[in-house]
């Protein structure tokens, strides 16, 4: 079950590759041999680095491309693929920054008015610039909410978040230069 498209040349080759779930709770990464997104698409088995990740989950994975780079967000980390070569541990390692929080959303995107990339965790939303600034926590709702998707446009950033107490859902727009989510 496809749950993410993007096309990158981060494997070194211009193709397109696919995020998908798999019959139980993991995940794998497929990818085709050019850009023609009608092409077969087979497994992802790149060996350089840390290697092909494994441990990509429906419910927590996600995928862009941010800066030249393939991300994948997994259950507590971020992956990145570049020039060829995967970062398991993209996040947590070469970033520093404390593992995100496991099983549940991490959804990525890449913002199209300051050119971010923007990680749900919870409640909370951490950005990362091109040159690997990381802000933790640079946007926080109530605790109550929980972060299910991104979308972005050229106003600013909606964050679609739902209520982990009543289960309603609530939507909040950013500007991405406010302390906090504006509306």
């Amino acid at each position: 079950l496809p749950l993410a498209f993007v096309r990158s040349a981060a494997g070194t080759t211009d193709q397109w590759w696919a995020l998908t779930a798999g019959t139980g709770s993991t995940g794998a990464l497929f990818k085709t041999a050019g850009t023609d997104p009608t092409a077969s698409f087979t497994q992802d088995a790149i060996t350089t680095g840390d290697g092909t990740p494994t441990d990509l989950t429906r419910i927590s994975s996600d995928m862009v491309e941010f800066n030249g780079a393939l991300i994948v967000s997994t259950s507590a980390d971020l992956h990145r693929l570049a020039s060829g070569s995967w970062d398991q541990s993209w996040w947590d390692t070469t970033l520093a920054q404390v593992a995100m929080t496991s099983t549940i959303a991490h959804p990525l995107q890449v913002s199209k008015k300051t050119n971010l990339l923007l990680i749900g965790n919870g409640n909370v939303l951490h950005t990362i610039d091109i040159n690997n600034n990381v802000r933790t926590s640079r946007v926080i709702l109530s605790t109550e909410f929980e972060i299910i998707w991104i979308r972005s446009s050229y106003d600013g950033t909606w964050i679609g978040a739902r209520n982990k107490v009543n289960r309603e859902a609530e939507c909040f727009f950013w500007d991405e230069y406010s302390e906090n989510y504006n509306k």
